[in-house]
Formats: C-alpha cells, sequence, structure tokens
C-alpha cells in the first residue's frame, strides 16, 4: 500500500549545508541538488563493465569523488557570492581532502544509502570471481561502519575446502 500522508518541506527550499576552510579560502559544502544527485548516480552507474546484462567488474570508479565535490562545493569570494568550484580544481587538491568532502557531501545529500545497489554489484562480482580474500580486505577496510561489518559475513575459501570443491562464501549466524 502506497504511503498517502500529505508531505510538508515548509515555505523555503532549505539545503543542508556546512562551512568548509582549505589553504584559508572559504568554501560552502551544499547538499547535492536533484540534478547533481542525478551526475552522481550516472557517473556511478556508468563505471560498471556489463556482459550480457550482468556486472563484470568497474572502471574510473574514482571519478565520481571529484566530480560529486565539484557538484556540492561553492567557493565563498570577497564580495560573499557563491562561485562553482570545478572538478579540475578538486582534483588539484590532497586526495585526503577530496575523500573527505566527498564523504561529508555523501552524506549531507543522503546518498550514503546503506543498499548502494554498486556496493552489492562488488560483492557478487568479486564473490563469483573466486576473490573472496580480496573482498575480505576490501569489506575490512571500508570507513563505512555497515559495510565492514559485512566482512564477519564473509571468510575466504581455504586450500582443504578447494580441494573438495567448495568455494565462496561462509555465511555467519546472529
Amino acid at each position: 500500500m502506497a504511503d498517502l500522508t500529505p508531505m510538508d518541506f515548509g515555505a523555503a527550499i532549505e539545503a543542508n549545508k556546512l562551512d568548509v576552510t582549505i589553504a584559508g579560502e572559504k568554501y560552502i559544502l551544499a547538499e547535492a541538488t536533484g540534478d547533481a544527485a542525478v551526475k552522481y548516480r550516472n557517473q556511478a552507474i556508468a563505471g560498471a563493465k556489463m556482459v550480457d546484462g550482468k556486472v563484470t567488474g568497474f572502471r574510473n570508479v574514482a571519478d565520481v569523488e571529484p566530480l560529486l565535490v565539484s557538484l556540492c562545493l561553492w567557493k565563498l569570494t570577497d564580495d560573499g557570492r557563491l562561485s562553482a568550484v570545478t572538478e579540475k580544481t578538486v582534483r588539484s587538491w590532497p586526495s585526503h581532502y577530496q575523500k573527505d568532502l566527498f564523504e561529508r557531501a555523501k552524506s549531507i545529500s543522503n546518498l550514503d544509502d546503506g543498499d548502494n545497489p554498486l556496493r552489492q554489484q562488488l560483492i557478487s562480482v568479486l564473490t563469483n570471481m573466486g576473490r573472496l580474500s580480496e573482498l575480505h580486505e576490501y569489506l575490512a577496510d571500508s570507513e563505512d561502519e555497515e559495510f565492514r561489518d559485512l566482512k564477519d559475513l564473509v571468510k575466504p575459501t581455504t586450500e582443504e575446502e578447494a580441494k573438495n570443491g567448495q568455494r565462496g562464501l561462509e555465511v555467519g549466524s546472529d
């Protein structure tokens, strides 16, 4: 049954935003607009390699980070106006700036869904490729706590299991 509860977002359109200072310069990191969110998601999906309608790998996945940051970050000029920050500028900064800004932009824009389909596809692809040890490492190193917790559900195939023709996941029980 559809949720037919009335929605009221208020009279003014207010985006989440936070102040950012980089090398003494003032910026505003704002929630992604609908258009920015669509561009971000399209870029993320475009990174998936497809064969016969199935994801078989990923390419240029890191391109989504500077893209989203450039779509959400605005430089505050001396006269108080906001000026767009280019993707080229974002790419010129140290990687940890870009990573931190990306994570915050995703968070304030509500783009860091726990059920991210690309994450699920990544798990599926790596599992199907028999690369569970890489998957286990990837999950263990993830900065997303929910995603990192999945590592406890994944156990790489041991040599003994491989000899017996077993491969893949061992699903933990809770």
